[in-house]
């Protein structure tokens, strides 16, 4: 699936949710995962139906925690609607006064690696830096390869006139002159 950073299930102590609300959606979760491993799209959109009826019910008892949308978003198929829960579950982190720095991880390789938005994920990754003293050694290793994948995507930046001079005050070089 798509989640960038693991560590949901080490969350369970800070949701209000109950243990076995939270195992029928580690359950769906698996199953959603069983059936794109086992290369059945019937069966992973049917198992997704599942995974999204179970985290609907849950919402519907206890609100929209963040950790809800994240987990939603890292099983959703289309990357459109995987960045828009991955927002959703930025905002509600933020009001909430949690990090955000796993959500961010993952809407950047979203917005990097399948939108192809490489603007947009930079920008996703350097909203995170204050974050990233707190990180794992796993976390800021993906930092680093997001942003080095957003650079690598991004046009090179124009040159200006005095980058494009080397050192003529007309901006203006000489083919037959050497540095």
């Amino acid at each position: 699936m798509r989640r960038a950073q693991p560590g949901a299930g080490s969350m369970i102590g800070e949701l209000p949710y109950s243990a076995d609300e939270w195992d029928a959606i580690q359950w769906a979760a698996r199953a959603v995962t069983g059936a794109a491993r086992d290369g059945d799209p019937a069966a992973r959109a049917a198992r997704f139906a599942d995974l999204q009826a179970i985290l609907t019910e849950v919402r519907g008892r206890h609100g929209n925690h963040p950790i809800l949308w994240e987990l939603e978003a890292d099983f959703t198929p289309d990357p459109r609607a995987a960045a828009d829960l991955y927002v959703r579950a930025e905002r509600a982190s933020e009001a909430m006064g949690r990090s955000t720095l796993t959500v961010r991880l993952s809407l950047a390789r979203v917005l990097v690696e399948e939108l192809a938005q490489p603007e947009g994920a930079k920008l996703t990754l350097q909203s995170c830096i204050d974050d990233l003293p707190n990180a794992t050694e796993a976390q800021c290793a993906l930092w680093a390869q997001l942003l080095a994948e957003c650079e690598r995507q991004l046009p090179p930046a124009p040159e200006t006139v005095a980058d494009s001079g080397a050192g003529s005050p007309d901006g203006i070089t000489d083919p037959t002159t050497t540095a």
